[in-house]
């Protein structure tokens, strides 16, 4: 039997992320991630072969550590994604494997990439909307990967 992952909001410092749930027909509130491959569609399983195939030909992302991975299936959103100890997870983009990112504050969630385009797309009047903890945030992953420019675009 798998292990549960957590959710991010059963972290300490996240619970102000807890949804309210509306109650599930004949109590079957199942957790919407899953391990078990049993549980994948052939859509999914292909999905994880794609996966492997980009860790094996490209490796994990840099900041991705390779303790207890394993490829995750979020039933509600459909997507396939590798996870590890830290609940930090990858995703296949081009052939290769890049971290998605969660932003605690607001929620925002994306690769670096398509966080700095919805920061861009975000400030008005030169002024953002993003709260500062979030642009904090993505400034230090920015940071961490090098990405001088994204980094210094946050200011």
């Amino acid at each position: 039997m798998s292990e549960r992952i957590p959710y991010l909001y059963e972290l300490p410092g996240y619970t102000h992320l807890r949804p309210s749930l509306p109650s599930a027909p004949f109590g079957d509130a199942r957790d919407p991630l899953t391990s078990d491959l049993a549980e994948f569609g052939a859509r999914e399983r292909a999905l994880v072969v794609e996966l492997l195939e980009a860790w094996e030909r490209h490796g994990l992302p840099d900041d991705f550590e390779d303790e207890e991975v394993r490829p995750m299936f979020n039933r509600e959103s459909a997507y396939v994604f590798l996870t590890n100890a830290n609940y930090d997870v990858a995703l296949a983009q081009d052939g290769r494997l890049v971290s998605h990112y969660f932003l605690s504050y607001e929620g925002h969630e994306g690769t670096l990439e398509e966080l700095a385009e919805q920061y861009e797309a975000d400030v008005v009047n030169g002024e953002t909307i993003w709260h500062r903890d979030d642009v904090n945030q993505l400034e230090e992953i920015a940071i961490r990967q090098g990405a001088w420019e994204i980094a210094q675009g946050l200011r």
